[in-house]
């Protein structure tokens, strides 16, 4: 750190500041202070205010950055200062290694309205603006404190706020969902196709889970649908996902055709946010349950036995549409959200604005029994992963997603 050496002697005129060292302040030496004003001769729409320094009306800047009272050689003549203490200390321009000249530094009493308090003030060469320093204005009741009631929540915050959002597969209260069923269509009854193995104790650990969830349960009686199953490996885990082949059965089942919004509509609706979370809902379709008589479209063949699903299921070929009108309607009187299939987004203009929503949101989920993904959840950013990269300031799409377009190779022939 390096230290302002003081001035050397010089004779003065009567009104004019006395260079003379009287005493060395050892109490501030080897200090360092910041000004956030980046200019302290070029000041301009900051808020002054007129002070008394020992009796003499001084302009000063309230500067709610800076550590230090900060006055120029030009004004403190007119306090008919004779002497100043020498310093030691370095203070520096906000963002900057600038380091201003100060020549010494000197008590006094600064009084505004009826309060009196004792400061120090060093002085800086030159004719700058006077400022004022955090602590004093704090203490002629020049600015208030509020502190604000919306604290910013982390992730470990809401999970010990709300327990049950975090827990197991949710089950959303109130809500079935009967699939339109074309029954002029003439029932299939595939083959159940066989796989290694060396995968049937994975297989049926998976059909254990689903079956203790509620997911799904043995079919019984007559069976006019059966589909084959895919076992795919889950991402990064020593477990497989069961996928229902529908093709057949998806015949039969009519669309629900509910609008998803297209990406620059995402775009448009979050023109001005900054502050954004993302709620990830655990294993989405499963949490909506089927109607009991949807359910006989979706037997599933085993080497157990027959399944059928209890809730609605991936291989169906309106369930992301019905999941995302279902989400929807769900959250429709709460603004400040978007939902796209299994991800809720959370965004806001301020802090506040988005933590009030993040409640509202977390509380409807609750109160309605759905869960989430926590290791799939984000909370209060300025910078998040839906649909592409967001911010506060752009937009882009994942590099992943856009690296095909890049490679793709140009085409060498005409067909």
């Amino acid at each position: 750190m390096s230290k302002n050496t003081p001035g050397t002697s010089r004779q003065q005129h009567k009104n004019q500041i006395n260079y003379n060292e009287a005493t060395t302040d050892q109490s501030s030496s080897e200090s360092s202070f910041k000004l956030t004003i980046e200019n302290v001769n070029s000041i301009s729409n900051i808020p002054k205010v007129k002070i008394d320094v020992d009796r003499t009306k001084i302009d000063f800047v309230i500067d709610t950055g800076s550590s230090v009272n900060i006055i120029s050689t030009k004004t403190v003549k007119q306090l008919l200062k004779q002497q100043l203490k020498h310093v030691t200390t370095c203070v520096l321009l906000h963002n900057s290694r600038q380091q201003l000249e100060l020549v010494g530094k000197f008590q006094a009493t600064l009084t505004y309205n009826k309060t009196k308090i004792e400061v120090d003030i060093l002085v800086v060469r030159g004719s700058a603006e006077s400022v004022l320093s955090f602590e004093t204005s704090k203490q002629l009741s020049l600015i208030q404190m509020s502190l604000s009631n919306n604290v910013r929540l982390s992730a470990n915050d809401v999970q010990k706020k709300y327990l049950n959002l975090f827990r197991g597969i949710g089950n959303l209260k109130g809500t079935t969902v009967k699939l339109h069923i074309n029954t002029n269509v003439p029932p299939v009854a595939n083959k159940h196709r066989r796989f290694s193995f060396h995968l049937r104790a994975k297989v049926e650990e998976e059909i254990q889970r689903l079956e203790q969830q509620g997911i799904v349960e043995k079919a019984i009686g007559e069976t006019l649908w059966i589909s084959p199953i895919v076992i795919v490996s889950r991402k990064n885990q020593d477990k497989m996902r069961i996928c229902v082949d529908m093709r057949e059965a998806n015949k039969a089942i009519k669309r629900e055709r509910h609008p998803t919004p297209s990406i620059d509509e995402i775009i448009s609706t979050l023109n001005g946010a900054t502050v954004f979370s993302k709620i990830d809902l655990n294993d989405a379709y499963h949490q909506l349950t089927l109607d009991e008589n949807s359910c006989y479209i979706t037997v599933f063949s085993t080497h157990i036995s027959l399944y059928r699903y209890k809730r609605l299921n991936f291989g169906i070929n309106s369930a992301a549409e019905i999941f995302q009108n279902t989400i929807s309607q769900l959250l429709s009187d709460i603004s400040g959200i978007l939902n796209f299939s299994d991800d809720i987004l959370i965004f806001g203009k301020s802090q506040a604005q988005h933590d009030k929503t993040l409640n509202q949101v977390l509380n409807r989920l609750s109160s309605k029994n759905l869960t989430v993904n926590p290791k799939k959840c984000t909370f209060n950013t300025n910078r998040i992963k839906f649909i592409g990269y967001i911010s506060s300031r752009w937009y882009t799409p994942r590099p992943v997603k856009s690296a095909m377009c890049h490679e793709f190779r140009t085409p060498k022939r005409s067909t």
